[in-house]
């Protein structure tokens, strides 16, 4: 991939990858039975299988809606003559007037059918898109000083959230699937980072289906978030994480379990949003680092819910969040609870070289994800491997497997000969054992 890479996202159940490039998205569909396709082609590239054209233009945030073609991303700039669509929605205009024709693309989000290689609809904003998360009921999108909450299905504006306090620049917010509260309502879980003296906190939303006035009331028209509630969006909680700015977030499919990270990244957190109580304290390690992804296994039927960690020192742990499955709330012993007690990782492993930034003190230069600061983790979707997606060069683990098959876009780059040192984007997967993850496959992502 000679392109750089500046966002990574994954469907919930870890069935799709989607890459952010400076020439335009990614997009590869990750096979139970372990073969990886790309569904999008590269600039000059034929057609993939699936008959997608190639989406070009610098992306900066994108989306991607669990095992649909359903696509959202917002451009940093510039035109992309291949979203022009006769057939594209009218754009709904957010926070000003419609100026499609000359607005700055970083101002739009367009929603995008890869199977059909057609825009379906631009969303126009004030100011830049820095975040987008999406679930089958409702469009979250992230601008650096609010949150807009869209309903999927029409595009109707249902609530801004504003989040001046810290500013979000990097677009940070975290979606559940849409679930039910413990009043039995069926709601969609959000959380960001929001904090009235300073930094460190990270409020707990929740987006219900039917629209409520501030008294409870079934109201008939949204408004700008205050309070406690906000047409169909309620403040839940105030979680309070860190003493420092939070700048890594995970939350389970259901919006149980909420994970958390500041910029100092030496712990992980794991938190109850309904209560905002601490379940989980783990460490990291003892040396400030960025940590670059959080992720929950899509289920827990296996062996209990597991927490995947990725910092920028080059380092994979595997956290083990509750030694029961299924759904179930785990009231965690009493020397669990917040008493300075940590704990740590049941496996890890080294997946690549520290970053210059690792090593940069606490609030100097770790705001910018950029380069090898965007990388990614995420569980299978049978949950017994863990993908990590990261750039080369990357000397390969004696351990690796034998060559994989070549995949339709790309080819494996494990050799039975160790030490083996590449140049590109790869996406790496690992078996998870009792005390270590172990590279089994590696695919280059051209």
């Amino acid at each position: 991939m000679s392109s750089a890479v500046q966002t990574i996202v994954t469907s919930v159940e870890g069935r799709f990858l989607l890459l952010g490039c400076t020439d335009g998205l990614r997009a590869y569909d990750i096979q139970p039975t372990g073969v990886v396709k790309k569904l999008i082609p590269s600039p000059g590239e034929t057609p993939a299988p699936r008959g997608c054209r190639a989406v070009g233009g610098p992306v900066r945030a994108a989306a991607v809606l669990g095992q649909t073609p359903l696509l959202a991303f917002a451009l940093e700039g510039g035109v992309a003559p291949e979203l022009v669509s006769e057939q594209a929605v009218e754009g709904a205009v957010v926070g000003g007037e419609s100026t499609s024709s000359v607005a700055s693309t970083s101002r739009v989000l367009y929603l995008y059918d890869a199977a059909k290689s057609q825009t379906m609809a631009e969303l126009h904003f004030e100011t830049a898109v820095v975040g987008i998360k999406m679930n089958v009921r409702r469009l979250v999108v992230a601008l650096v000083e609010c949150i807009h909450v869209f309903d999927l299905t029409t595009l109707e504006h249902l609530a801004e959230l504003r989040t001046a306090s810290p500013p979000n620049p990097n677009g940070l917010l975290v979606l559940s699937e849409l679930t039910t509260n413990v009043r039995g309502e069926a709601v969609s879980y959000l959380a960001f980072p929001q904090s009235d003296q300073g930094y460190g906190d990270v409020w707990v939303a929740q987006i219900a289906e039917t629209q409520m006035d501030h008294n409870g009331e079934c109201s008939g028209k949204g408004n700008t978030f205050c309070g406690e509630r906000c047409g169909f969006v309620e403040r839940v909680s105030i979680v309070k994480a860190h003493h420092r700015a939070v700048v890594c977030l995970a939350m389970t499919r259901d919006g149980t379990r909420l994970a958390t990270a500041s910029e100092r990244g030496t712990t992980v957190k794991v938190f109850e949003p309904s209560s905002a109580r601490l379940l989980y304290h783990f460490r990291r390690g003892v040396k400030v680092a960025r940590m670059l992804s959080l992720s929950f296994d899509p289920a827990s039927a296996l062996s209990g819910l597991r927490l995947a960690a990725l910092s920028n020192r080059g380092t994979l742990h595997v956290f083990r969040c509750s030694s029961a499955g299924g759904s179930e709330v785990v009231t965690p012993a009493p020397a669990l609870l917040y008493t300075g007690l940590e704990l740590r990782s049941f496996a890890q492993a080294t997946v690549g070289k520290a970053s210059a930034a690792s090593s940069a003190p606490p609030g100097l230069g770790l705001d910018d994800k950029t380069g090898c600061e965007v990388q990614c983790c995420f569980f299978s979707e049978n949950e017994r491997f863990v993908f990590v997606v990261l750039p080369e060069p990357c000397a390969l683990g004696e351990d690796a497997a034998c060559a994989h098959e070549e995949w339709s876009g790309g080819a494996s780059l494990l050799h039975e000969q160790s030490g083996v040192v590449t140049s590109r984007w790869t996406l790496q997967k690992y078996r998870i054992h009792m005390h270590e993850c172990t590279l089994v496959d590696s695919y280059v992502l051209n």
